[in-house]
């Protein structure tokens, strides 16, 4: 539903999964809802909610020890807190992350995420070449993994943060064509592709 632009929908899915995790008592389930649900905040450009749900996540897998998820969950963590004017305390989250060596003991996917949640913080705190940096890592894991939609979300990210930083490139048309190209390929919908016209 992400990848086809079914935002509002796909929240509706995931605050369905939270009331079963919470019904059950299942803590790991509810921060795999709340992760769920934040990124479809995020889509939906409701940043403060998308802080305040993943919050709660944050706490879960701090008070269980949930390794695997924090690379994916800091990665949204970190995305919610720069689109809200908090890019440098999301730097430092993910600084931390990193430093803990728990994003070695997770998956590309989630590896990839955490990335692009980085890259965004780092622009939006003033670390445009680390940041692009930083995207670039998150582009080549999609690209090594073949996952068309983490492409197109990686190369939107990159064209949205380099018209900011550097406006002007020729980066931003050329990730935009491709991104269009893999959108017409596989029936993906790009996020904010409405902002993304050059």
């Amino acid at each position: 539903m992400n990848a086809t632009g079914q935002y509002a929908e796909a929240l509706g899915f995931a605050l369905r999964a939270l009331e079963i995790a919470v019904r059950e008592q299942d803590s790991y389930g509810q921060v795999l809802a709340r992760i769920t649900m934040g990124r479809n905040l995020l889509m939906l450009h409701r940043n403060d909610q998308a802080v305040e749900c993943l919050s709660i996540a944050r706490e879960i897998v701090e008070r269980n020890g949930y390794d695997a998820s924090k690379a994916n969950l800091t990665g949204a963590m970190a995305t919610a807190l720069a689109r809200t004017g908090q890019a440098h305390q999301a730097v430092d989250l993910i600084d931390t992350c990193i430093e803990s060596g728990t994003h070695l003991r997770t998956g590309q996917i989630e590896l990839c995420l955490l990335y692009a949640g980085y890259a965004e913080a780092l622009v939006r705190d003033g670390k445009s070449e680390r940041g692009l940096s930083a995207l670039d890592a998150a582009l080549s894991i999609a690209r090594t993994i073949r996952n068309p939609w983490m492409i197109v979300e990686c190369l939107g990210l990159r064209a949205r943060l380099l018209a900011e930083a550097k406006p002007g490139t020729a980066r931003v048309v050329e990730d935009l064509a491709e991104m269009r190209a893999i959108c017409d390929q596989f029936g993906i919908v790009a996020w904010d592709g409405s902002r993304l016209a050059v």
